[in-house]
């Protein structure tokens, strides 16, 4: 690879990890149960920085009646089976609770190692006035065989506008 095209990647990279940082839903990629990388509104649901969430077992961040449903949930992903998105309780760094759903468990690769990622939405917990609105929306009579979790309602201007 040519020193431009090298650049090229960096910047690309480095503009898509600002995506993802700022994504409305949280992302968290694990390897095993070990958080190796968490976005900002991931970090946010927990009331911590991401940084202080990578190292860390999943497991140990949900409350104890959770945690071994959940490490056979991990088990399953790591077998590559799809699993059902669920729900948790968890303690947040300022002494709150909150209810936590994750979806989406995907394996690829991340950091040279294979990995897990997966969405969690936050729920039962204050949300910024700034942040978009999330309903939950049902699925039944939907003939897509990709199940539609939420809608995000964007304010204004990126809205639809009238003309």
């Amino acid at each position: 690879m040519s020193r431009v095209e090298g650049s090229i990647l960096e910047r690309t990279e480095a503009e898509l990890r600002a995506v993802i940082d700022h994504l409305p839903v949280g992302i968290v990629v694990r390897h095993g149960s070990v958080i190796a990388y968490a976005n900002q509104t991931a970090a946010r649901s927990f009331g911590i920085e991401p940084a202080a969430l990578v190292g860390r077992s999943v497991l140990e961040l949900m409350r104890p009646e959770y945690r071994d449903g959940y490490a056979q949930r991990i088990a399953a992903t790591e077998r590559g089976e799809t699993i059902a998105p669920s729900e948790f309780r968890f303690d947040r760094a300022d002494g709150r609770t909150g209810t936590m759903e994750v979806s989406g468990a995907q394996r690829f690769v991340f950091g040279g190692r294979p990995a897990v990622m997966a969405g969690a939405s936050s729920f039962g917990m204050p949300v910024s006035a700034s942040m978009p609105k999330t309903e939950t929306v049902p699925a039944s009579g939907c003939n897509s065989p990709a199940t539609i979790r939420s809608v995000v309602v964007l304010p204004a201007p990126f809205g639809p506008t009238s003309a």
